[in-house]
């Protein structure tokens, strides 16, 4: 019996380079680490929480089997983060008494952006955003994935998202923001299904089930893309033309995760334009 469980990394660069994985490998007598280059972004995981929990694991006559749970246990532990939270919201409720806000966005604005974790912040302070100006949508990529676009986006949760947020809190304009080194570029299929695996999820029946073809369909399912700009164009003329949604101006741009600084991408200028 052996048990492989990737946690992708980036706080210790110095290991493997800018990005890497790292790769604990756990079989009846032992458990052996050991770090594999990949070409896609690294997630929030971190080889140094992993390192943590190792001592003591892989001593002399280890079982591997128990070693793999403990990390596993371990790393569960260490994310759960509902207690953190919920503390913090203690002190935050004790110390600040905020001034009552209409739920209508003053600036009558929706922006369709990632829920990349480096653009909390640093959006709204590169928009010149407060709280209350405007309605934020965040999707994996800025995207919308393949089956959200079929029957014209009936099921698609952004236009659904969008509908709501133009006919019953008065928005009239649409930014969809994707950004630079986005993680949703070049997916390694590959590192996305042994992912899924060491979490405890098979891919391959998922694939079967659902109709998916193959790996690239499951990351076509995903919303990956490789051209970036490219990509905003797509969602940015997928949100004009939905019959769910009336004509609104809706301009794609791209943001730099290291300095914060806008490209314009495409100004809608099409004649007519409600507002």
């Amino acid at each position: 019996m052996s048990l492989r469980t990737d946690w992708l990394w980036r706080e210790r660069r110095d290991w493997a380079g800018s990005d890497g994985a790292c790769s604990l490998h756990v079989s009846d007598d032992c458990a052996t680490l050991e770090l594999i280059h990949l070409s896609i972004h690294p997630s929030i995981f971190s080889l140094m929480h992993l390192l943590a929990c190792l001592p003591g694991l892989l001593e002399n006559g280890c079982d591997g089997r128990a070693a793999g749970m403990q990390v596993q246990e371990a790393w569960r532990e260490r994310y759960v983060m509902l207690d953190e939270v919920l503390e913090h919201n203690r002190r935050f409720v004790a110390e600040h008494q905020l001034a009552p806000l209409s739920h209508l966005p003053r600036r009558r604005t929706a922006v369709v952006t990632c829920m990349d974790c480096r653009l909390v912040g640093l959006l709204e302070q590169a928009l010149g955003l407060e709280r209350g100006d405007v309605v934020e949508l965040r999707t994996a990529g800025a995207t919308v994935a393949l089956p959200g676009r079929e029957g014209e986006g009936v099921n698609s949760d952004v236009i659904r998202s969008l509908a709501g947020a133009i006919y019953l809190l008065g928005v009239r304009e649409v930014l969809v923001i994707g950004h630079t080194n986005c993680g949703l570029a070049h997916v390694d299929p590959a590192a996305l299904t042994g992912s899924m695996q060491a979490l405890g999820v098979e891919p391959q029946g998922l694939i079967e089930r659902y109709g998916l073809g193959d790996q690239a369909g499951l990351v076509r399912w995903l919303g990956a893309f490789s051209q970036l700009e490219e990509n905003v164009r797509e969602v940015v003329r997928f949100i004009r033309n939905s019959p769910f949604l009336p004509k609104l101006p809706v301009h794609g741009l791209v943001i730099d995760v290291v300095s914060g600084r806008l490209e314009l991408v495409d100004r809608d200028t099409r004649p007519g334009l409600a507002g």
